[in-house]
C-alpha cells in the first residue's frame, strides 16, 4: 500500500512535505505511509479519491484500475466511502465549534 500512496504523490509531482499538506499530515506521517509503517486513515483516502479521482481498491490491494473513471456509480463502494469520510470530517468541525462556543458561553 505504501509503493501506491508514493506512486500517487511521484505523479503529482510533489514533495512529501506538500503532499502532506494536500492530505492535512505532517511530512513524517508520508513517509511512514509510504514506507509502510502506517496505513491511512479514512481522511487521508477520501482526499485521494475526491482530490485525485484514485481507485481506493487500488490503493488498498492493487486491484483494479489506479482512477476511477469519471462516471462514478454513487452507490460505489469508493464514492460511499469517500461520503462518509467527508460526513465525518464536517461532523469533527461542528463539534469543534460547539465546544468552542460551549467554552465562550462559562
Amino acid at each position: 500500500m505504501g509503493a501506491r500512496v508514493r506512486t500517487i504523490r511521484e505523479n503529482q509531482e510533489l514533495s512529501q512535505e506538500e503532499f502532506g499538506e494536500v492530505l492535512n499530515v505532517n511530512k513524517k506521517t508520508i513517509s511512514l505511509l509510504e514506507n509502510g509503517h502506517r496505513k491511512p486513515g479514512q481522511n487521508v483516502l477520501s482526499i485521494l479519491s475526491n482530490k485525485y479521482q484514485v481507485n481506493l481498491d487500488w490503493v488498498n490491494s492493487g486491484a483494479g484500475d489506479k482512477y476511477r473513471t469519471k462516471e462514478v456509480n454513487p452507490k460505489t463502494v469508493d464514492n460511499l466511502y469517500a461520503k462518509i469520510s467527508l460526513m465525518e470530517m464536517e461532523l469533527a468541525e461542528i463539534r469543534e465549534k460547539m465546544k468552542q462556543i460551549i467554552d465562550q458561553v462559562k
